[in-house]
């Protein structure tokens, strides 16, 4: 990411192979047991991620799920984020920034983008969608969804804030509730068929 040590790892959990899974689906979970094998292992394979950044074995993370949904492992000394779209996982993290947002979705899915607009984006944003090109509003939604949901995944209040209220058209997005943050998209996958949203806090030095 521009400026930052963000790094994310991309992974097609389809390529697993059975003995793979199995190992993955055998270590600690801290999901509800009803959880579909799909999201855990995802969550298996971002604890194992996670234990090779650190250096400790993926068994032994006491990686946890607060009521916030934001992903903790108290000392980690990293920040990171995951986000889980079909069968692509992702992993943000970095060792310098005290949080990390992500969020991935795949393009080409079916979607009602004039009433998810309406109900969703801040008025700038629906501004933004309506002028594009129709060859490009696909993109241009997917990016302003993407963005978000990373910030706030990265912030940690998710949904219980309004979303209509949050303008991710500016280059600083900023709100009362979760401070200014910064963000960055791309494509990314087999073909650029990933939408994939990075957003972190904006440094005290840019305030």
């Amino acid at each position: 990411m521009p400026d930052t040590d963000i790094e994310v790892w991309l992974l097609d959990l389809d390529t697993l192979d059975a003995t793979a899974r199995e190992r993955l689906l055998a270590l600690p979970s801290d999901l509800d047991r009803r959880a579909s094998e799909a999201r855990r292992l995802a969550r298996a394979v971002v604890r194992h991620w996670l234990g090779e950044l650190l250096g400790r074995a993926p068994e032994v993370l006491a990686l946890s799920t607060p009521a916030t949904g934001k992903p903790a492992l108290p000392d980690a000394g990293i920040a990171f984020n995951a986000s889980h779209t079909g069968p692509w996982l992702a992993l943000a993290w970095s060792r310098t920034l005290p949080d990390v947002g992500l969020d991935i979705e795949q393009l080409g899915q079916r979607r009602n983008f004039a009433a998810m607009t309406r109900r969703y984006f801040h008025p700038h944003e629906a501004a933004l969608w309506e002028r594009t090109p129709v060859a490009g509003q696909e993109d241009t939604w997917l990016r302003t969804w993407t963005r978000k949901e990373a910030v706030l995944k990265g912030h940690g209040l998710g949904l219980r804030l309004i979303l209509r209220n949050l303008d991710t058209t500016s280059s600083t997005i900023s709100h009362a509730s979760i401070g200014h943050w910064l963000a960055h998209s791309r494509h990314a996958g087999p073909g650029d068929r990933l939408m994939v949203s990075v957003a972190w806090p904006r440094p005290a030095t840019q305030d």
